[in-house]
């Protein structure tokens, strides 16, 4: 028996799934988000100490049986994190030291797409995700600029795609970034659960935001995605971010990529000919 401390992004455990779904033997997992490891009968769910917003939500929401009082072995206990200085680290290199493993040759999601039938019904659409700034993360140097989403969405529009905006906002603790993109739907005030968040990254032509829990997922699905980056160059640059299977992922890079450690530092996120390079990306 194996037990994982496991990290509590949404992100991070999409890339954890493709680790321990190489695991043979019964792992016991804390976790904020039980439904990526749908599938993976091997694994148990501990409950996971958070008090951030979204996550905490998803607990309470889950139907997932939790394992209460696990006893085991200091020595059969893992912890996984990242975080090494810029040029040293990287998410799945430093998953791949905790883990003891090599990653997987893909990583994958679950089908949630055929769970919903009125996702499927969506027809053709683009999934975008606004840029916000929460108060529990406070990371204003990750964000790129709010108008690039915005120009992208409205191009969208005018190529007649539908569009449908997904955010989870509330008073005083996630809030949206001016401009807001325009969006044929708009799902902003968490109405969606994980699955159904998961499964219009599946069907979506393309998925368009910063950076976050849309990269991981857009290359388990091989959909076409355009993220545009912003600072906080560090620990959200593409070859630290990313995993070199074959996908569809492309990323919008400042002209001056702001490499920096500094979640509130004052990165320069220009990129020239923003328009005309998503339109060529299109």
């Amino acid at each position: 028996m194996l037990y994982i401390k496991g990290m509590h992004g949404l992100g991070d455990n999409i890339y954890q799934r493709g680790f321990i779904k190489q695991i043979k033997h019964d792992v016991y997992l804390e976790t904020p988000w039980p439904q990526v490891y749908e599938g993976l009968e091997h694994v148990k769910f501990v409950r996971p100490n958070t008090k951030l917003r979204t996550q905490s939500k998803n607990i309470e929401g889950t139907e997932v049986e939790w394992v209460e009082n696990v006893e085991h072995n200091p020595k059969n206990k893992l912890r996984i994190h990242y975080g090494k200085p810029k040029g040293t680290g990287g998410i799945i290199r430093e998953m791949r030291e905790c883990f003891g493993m090599r990653p997987p040759t893909y990583f994958d999601l679950p089908d949630f797409a055929s769970q919903f039938s009125w996702i499927q019904d969506l027809g053709e659409f683009a999934l975008v995700r606004p840029v916000t700034e929460r108060k529990e993360w406070f990371n204003k140097a990750r964000n790129p600029k709010a108008e690039y989403i915005a120009k992208s969405a409205e191009m969208l529009k005018d190529m007649g795609v539908k569009v449908i905006s997904i955010a989870d906002l509330k008073p005083k603790e996630e809030w949206l970034i001016k401009p807001v993109p325009y969006a044929s739907k708009r799902f902003h005030k968490g109405e969606l659960n994980i699955k159904e968040l998961l499964a219009l990254v599946q069907c979506s032509k393309y998925t368009i935001g910063g950076v976050g829990w849309i990269v991981p997922a857009s290359l388990c699905y091989n959909t076409k995605a355009w993220i545009v980056l912003g600072g906080h160059g560090a620990y959200n640059s593409p070859e630290f971010i990313m995993y070199k299977q074959p996908n569809q992922v492309e990323f919008a890079m400042p002209d001056n990529f702001c490499r920096c450690r500094d979640m509130q530092h004052d990165c320069n996120k220009e990129i020239s000919d923003y328009e005309s390079k998503f339109a060529e990306w299109l």
